[in-house]
This record gives C-alpha cells, structure tokens and sequence, in this order.
C-alpha cells in the first residue's frame, strides 16, 4: 500500500487523523522491514506522536523520544517514510541534521537529563516520551531528581506498556480523567487557590483542602513517586483515543513547572484494530532440533544440581529468563529489571556468605554495570560468572542496539569467552564455573542445532582446522564467525587454517607459537568489538618474539555503527567472503 504523505497534518479533522492512524499502522505492518516486536513498540505512540504532531510545532517545540526506538510515526511526519520501507538500509536514530529531530538517542532513562538543557532556552516547549520500562532504571530517577530540583517548564509523556510497578487499576479513574484534563477544570482549581490564598480567614481552608487533595489523589489517582518528585500528573489517558491526547497536550502548553501526562497502551490486549502482518514476519518457528545457547546454559546450571549456586538475572524480556533453573531451585533464582548495580551488590554479599554465583546481563548494560563490578568484586578479589547476552553485532539498524561495546569496559577485569556454538558454549560454561576470578561468557541468544564438538579440550584457544608451512593463510577469529569460516573452507577445500580464539582477551602461546613457526600469513578477524585488543596482543608477542609474520586485520574500529549487522559488514568490507578475496589475492 502506498501511504498518504501530509505536509501538515493540523489541516486535518479529526476522523480524518484517525483514519490515516490506521493507514499508518498497515504501514508500518506491511510495508516497513522492521520486526514485529519492534512494529508493536511504534504502533503503541501512534496515536501519542501524531497528537504531538497536531498540538505542537516540532520545528520550534522540542520532542524527545527516550531511547530512540519509539521513533518510526515520526520519521512518517516528516517526510521520511522511503528510509522504513523494506529492502532499505536507512538507520533507525533520528538525526542531527535534521530540525525535527531534537534528540538522536541513548540508553533507557538518559532522556530526562538531556531535556534539562533544551527548558533552559527561552522558546518553545520541551516534550519527552518515554516508556515505563525506564522506571526500572536508576537513571530515571536521577532525571527526575534534577527536574524537580530546576522545576522546568517540561511534559513528560509516560508511555505505559506494563512493563514496570507503576499501574493505575482504580474505577474512578474513567471518571475523572475528562474532568482533569479539561480546561473549566484547571481555570476553576487556579481561581479557588487564588480566592482562598488571598486572606488570612480562608488561607486554612485552602491549606486543608490541598491536603484533603493530595491525599485523594495520591491514593487513588495517582502514583506517589512522581508527587514526591513535585511533578504535577495528568492522566491516565486512553493511548488510541486522540481527541483525549489532543485535549491533554493543549492543556499541557498552558501549564507552569514539570508535569507527568500518563498514557496507557493495551495494544495487545485491547486493540482497536486488527493488523496484518506478512507471512515472512510471522513465521518464526524454530526448527527441529534447534536450541538457543540461553536454553543450553539454563541446562548447564540446572544440571549442577548444586544448593550454593544461584542465578541472578537482568531480564528485559521473557526470553532472558532461565526457566528450568527457576522451577528447580526457585529459591535460588533473582530476576529483576533495569536494578544493575542492586544486582552485582546482592551478588557480591551472596559470595561473602560462601555461594557460587551467576550474574546474567545484557550486552548493553555492562557500561552501566562496570563501576559496581570493580567495587564489589575487583577490589574485593571475589569469583564471579557472568553471562553476557546479546553479544555482537545486532540486526537492528540501531546503534545502540549493538552488543560491541562491553569487551573494552571488561578487558582489564575478566576473562572473556566467546563460543563457537552450542556444544563450545556448554562446555565453557563447565569449564569456568569453578574457575576464581571474574569470567565472562559472551553469546548471542539466536537458535541452531546442537552438535557435539570435538575441538574443546579446556584450552584457551582451539585449531579448528589444521595448518602446515604451505599452507595459504591462517584465519584467527573469535565466535560465532568461527562455524562460518570453518564452512567456507571445506566446502572449497582451501588449504587455509582456522584458529578460534575461545579466549578473547589472552593469549594461548603454544597455539601461537605453532602459528608463527608455520611463517604463514595472519588474518585476524574480530568483529565482537568496537575495540581491537586481539590484533594489537598478538603483534606484541610477535615483537618479543622478535619474529616477523605478515598481519592483516579486520575489525570495527572506525566505522560507523548506524546499520545492521548485514548491511554494516557489506559496506565495511567485513564479510567472511571478504577475508577470503584477501587471502587469494595472496
């Protein structure tokens, strides 16, 4: 389907808005490339960005979208719907050069503060949306503390998609939310207050009455957290119904100092229209006899069948979640959501007490995480395993989405695996569970069928496929890309050898030493991080060596990380096929 394009949708009325809310939705369902998790998320603030769009003018008034997901209704709005269209590789962040967009993106809660700076100019009002998931979030609060101490002129758009304990379940609230958000009523609240304030008689009875106000409004309209933090709230508001989002924006121009406007979103529960997605979209069965490397680690620890030993999980979503463990040892399992640095401080206390712990963690938190891991367990000399997801580079066309940016952060503090695939991963984990120290184990939660290994023998480094003096070249890499040159050397039967370096951040030496012996050329593949360490430690040893050997290396330093893996690795020249053109070329 091709969707209307509007210039300015103000000169719409407001059946005509709803209609083309619809038209979007099909859109972005049918047409765009992105995933349907990541459909669900924009469809949520459908009805919420096109509202902004309507009251606000984005060229002056400042919106911010935290995280920068939640972004794609927007980018329709103003004039970029050929970036989401299928078979396109235009990335998803908003941009600097642009003047709609007022904020480009960055973790989860970080927008608030970013919004600090844009109250302080004189024109225009500064808008942020945000999902409830960042009030899981220390940031968050962070935010909200600044804010409630500078008291801007700001409307924070709540977005609630129950992903947090901020919840509104009273029947009153339907009844009140028109009368709230209306204008006779704030006229009438600023009158009283006035009237009442104004003489000594009356100033107790307005005094009783805001008390009398707050107490109602705290215990059953409402959450207290955000008048704790002086913020004013409006809500919840209906997240599909755009009269009422229209309504409530208006009001929100005309009022003084922060403000929360809550916005429930029930797509999946409550949804006004049925979307269509493609067959290609829907079908993500996994096949028989495929397993994901979380459910091969689940096993492991289930398989310990050890009373001192417990997980502790950062989940965002229900794959993180390690459920045979959990239905075994529920005792011994701890989720939480977004509460890093409360994580690795239980962790640390559960080994003071003489416990074996797991800590699982997304790629994209270890930089938030990494100050905490030194405190608790670097200075303090304690054993830690922890399991990093999300590892790599990501599909997404998401900067921020990219799980590289962990290696650096943990280098100096860890040991740091990357497995080759299911049985190396199983393995690994055996392996480092009764190792001291801190031991990281890096994976990417994708399904494939499980094999046996044969090449793990506990060493840090494994040849994968064997190499002589004649040989062409010798590959060294690390992870996943280790099945996939090992397949593209026996398919076209190249004498080339293949080393996988199991352990990232560390040489093995006799491994090494049979590579420099061989006097062939060294390609090093590393695209597990925006970092290089792999290239720069083997060179190191070749100078104390005082051995000469060709390199070559290819890594993301440099490059721009805008793009999904795919595309990334074809417009750097980082494709596996790549390395072999080199090879080849001699």
């Amino acid at each position: 389907m091709a969707l209307k394009e509007y210039h300015n949708i103000k000169d719409l009325p407001i059946n005509e808005l709803k209609e083309y809310s619809d038209d979007i939705a099909n859109f972005l369902a049918q047409e765009t490339r992105f995933d349907i998790d990541t459909i669900v998320k924009n469809i949520n603030v459908l009805e919420t960005t096109l509202a902004l769009h309507y009251v606000f003018d984005l060229s002056y008034d400042r919106v911010l979208f935290d995280g920068g997901n939640q972004v794609l209704v927007h980018k329709i709005l103003t004039g970029r719907i050929d970036e989401l269209l299928l078979r396109t590789n235009a990335p998803v962040n908003l941009s600097n050069d642009n003047p709609y967009d007022a904020y480009t993106g960055g973790g989860i809660g970080e927008s608030l503060g970013a919004a600090l700076s844009y109250t302080d100019k004189r024109n225009g009002r500064t808008i942020v949306v945000i999902d409830d998931h960042a009030l899981n979030y220390g940031v968050t609060y962070e935010g909200l503390v600044d804010i409630s101490r500078h008291n801007p002129d700001l409307t924070i758009i709540l977005i609630d998609e129950q992903q947090s304990l901020l919840r509104h379940h009273t029947s009153l609230d339907v009844l009140v939310k028109s009368i709230r958000i209306s204008k006779t009523y704030s006229t009438l609240k600023k009158d009283v207050r006035n009237i009442l304030d104004s003489n000594p008689i009356s100033r107790p009875i307005y005094k009783s009455l805001v008390r009398m106000r707050n107490a109602v409004k705290e215990s059953v309209l409402e959450p207290t957290i955000f008048t704790q933090f002086g913020i004013d709230y409006q809500g919840p508001i209906d997240g599909q119904s755009l009269p009422d989002l229209i309504r409530v924006l208006e009001l929100s121009k005309t009022l003084k100092g922060p403000h929360v406007i809550h916005v429930q979103t029930r797509l999946r529960s409550n949804a006004r229209r049925n979307l269509d997605f493609p067959k290609f979209k829907t079908d993500d069965a996994t096949p028989k006899n495929y397993t994901s490397y979380h459910e091969v680690f689940d096993r492991v620890l289930t398989g310990m069948r050890d009373p001192k030993l417990l997980v502790l999980v950062d989940a965002i979503s229900f794959g993180d979640y390690f459920k045979e463990f959990e239905s075994n040892y529920p005792n011994n399992y701890i989720v939480s959501t977004g509460a890093t640095g409360s994580l690795i401080a239980a962790a640390s206390s559960y080994i003071k007490q003489g416990y074996r712990v797991v800590l699982a963690l997304s790629s994209t938190r270890i930089l938030d995480a990494i100050s905490a891991l030194e405190h608790q367990f670097v200075l303090n000399d304690l054993p830690l395993t922890l399991l990093v997801r999300h590892a790599g580079l990501s599909s997404h066309s998401n900067r921020f989405d990219h799980g590289i940016f962990d290696i650096k952060a943990l280098n100096a503090i860890s040991n740091i695996y990357n497995p080759s695939n299911l049985s190396d991963a199983e393995k690994t984990l055996q392996r480092v569970l009764s190792e001291e120290g801190i031991k990281v184990v890096r994976y990417q939660n994708n399904s494939e069928m499980y094999k046996p290994s044969t090449s793990y023998r506990g060493e840090s480094w494994s040849v994968i496929q064997e190499f002589s003096n004649t040989s062409k070249a010798i590959i060294i890499t690390t992870g996943a890309s280790t099945e996939v040159f090992l397949s593209r050397i026996k398919s076209n039967d190249l004498d080339v050898g293949l080393i996988h370096a199991r352990l990232m951040n560390d040489i093995d030496h006799e491994v090494l030493n049979s590579v420099i012996e061989s006097g062939c050329p060294i390609f090093i593949y590393n695209i597990e991080s925006d970092t290089d360490t792999m290239t720069p430690m083997i060179i190191k040893y070749l100078y104390t060596k005082q051995k000469y050997v060709p390199i070559q290396s290819f890594n993301l330093e440099g490059i721009s990380y805008e793009d999904g893996s795919r595309i990334l690795k074809r417009k750097n020249e980082l494709q596996v096929d790549d390395v072999f053109n080199k090879i080849l070329e001699g």
